[in-house]
């Protein structure tokens, strides 16, 4: 997303000079004669060599981006060294780990949207730091996972949620067991938690891990957070009725009685961030077992998340196209572990995951999804 030079030259016009003349005869005179009539004739002009002026060069306009393809930009002028200094990583964590995308390290522990992306979303910062093992709390703990996970989430204008508040939170706290700790931290506008996993021979350090999370909070209180991001354009609905209704999902998976749930216990800063972004899940459990029959969970505005992860090859298992007839820009994938199978939408700005026991309930919901947001 050079400039040609041209040098003029020209040719150089030479004129004749006369001599004197001497009273010598008359031949002599009419030689001078000859002489001066040439050289009083004009000279031929000079050759010029001026080039056309060189072409306009035309600035080519820059593609506009796809929707949803742009990624948020964080509220405080901090990159991770800046959050927590590589001394203090290195003093907790020694020398087994470095810089790694939360996002990435999440998803590649299998099919699930990762809990950091509504962080990044709203503005916020995830940083980690680990031995590249993948690891997803929402899976359980990869014994092999060594690392460091420091998030900010910022405070919206409107302030902490119902929820947070009536846990208290965000508030200062600390725990530690085995070679695990985990750090909360509260400033005037941010909520910071740090979560460390050393391994299972090595004992945790609490003094170390309270110096991370320390640090994160003096930086983000002496950073001034810029205003939020703006909504993404989005075309996910906010009720589960208007994603899909819950007598097709009955219908699509043989099901009866199905109750649509969009909410779990208890709280957390990847919670909030959810929350404040808009993000969560439609989830829909048999009324006796309560059993997840189908769930759809999302990220608004979240295509740029998807092809972040999809570029650094996260998206495992291995998938294939479900063949859903979606326009050129929007995407699906269809992958499926031992327990479930799931289906990535990319539609929009947005990315949904569609998840089933079954392949063909999976691929059958999301149809169903895709089509009601492309209307």
């Amino acid at each position: 997303m050079d400039t040609l030079h041209h040098e003029r030259s020209s040719g150089d016009a030479r004129t004749m000079t006369r001599r004197p003349t001497t009273m010598l005869g008359i031949v002599v005179i009419v030689g001078a004669l000859a002489l001066s009539a040439c050289a009083g004739l004009p000279s031929a002009p000079a050759a010029t060599t001026d080039a056309a002026p060189p072409p306009t060069e035309t600035a080519t306009p820059a593609p506009t981006p796809v929707p949803g393809s742009v990624a948020p930009e964080s509220r405080y002028d901090l990159d991770c060294d800046d959050l927590v200094p590589a001394d203090l990583v290195a003093a907790l964590m020694g020398d087994a780990v470095g810089p790694a995308d939360p996002l990435a390290t999440a998803a590649s522990a299998g099919p699930s949207i990762p809990r950091m992306t509504s962080v990044v979303a709203i503005g916020g910062l995830a940083c980690e730091w680990s031995n590249g093992e993948p690891n997803n709390s929402q899976f359980g703990t990869n014994p092999a996972y060594v690392g460091l996970l420091v998030t900010v989430v910022p405070m919206p204008d409107a302030g902490w949620s119902s929820r947070a508040t009536k846990y208290g939170m965000p508030q200062p706290g600390e725990r530690c067991e085995a070679s695990f700790c985990s750090m909360t931290r509260a400033t005037a506008d941010a909520w910071i938690a740090a979560e460390s996993r050393l391994g299972e021979e090595v004992a945790a350090d609490s003094a170390a891990a309270a110096a991370v999370a320390d640090a994160a909070a003096a930086a983000i209180d002496a950073a001034s957070p810029s205003a939020a991001p703006t909504q993404p354009d989005s075309a996910i609905p906010t009720e589960c009725e208007a994603l899909v209704p819950t007598t097709a999902v009955e219908s699509l998976t043989g099901t009866s009685g199905l109750v649509a749930t969009t909410s779990a216990g208890g709280w957390s800063e990847w919670a909030e961030a959810m929350s404040i972004a808009g993000n969560g899940w439609c989830r829909w459990t048999a009324p006796d077992t309560e059993e997840s029959v189908a769930a759809v969970s999302w990220i608004r505005g979240g295509r740029w998340a998807a092809d972040r992860l999809d570029e650094a090859g996260a998206l495992v298992p291995a998938g294939s196209d479900p063949a859903l007839g979606l326009t050129a820009l929007d995407r699906a994938l269809l992958r499926c572990t031992e327990y479930t199978c799931t289906v990535d939408l990319v539609v929009g700005a947005d990315w949904l995951q569609v998840q089933s026991d079954d392949e063909g309930q999976a691929v059958a919901i999301a149809r169903e999804v895709a089509a009601g947001l492309l209307g």
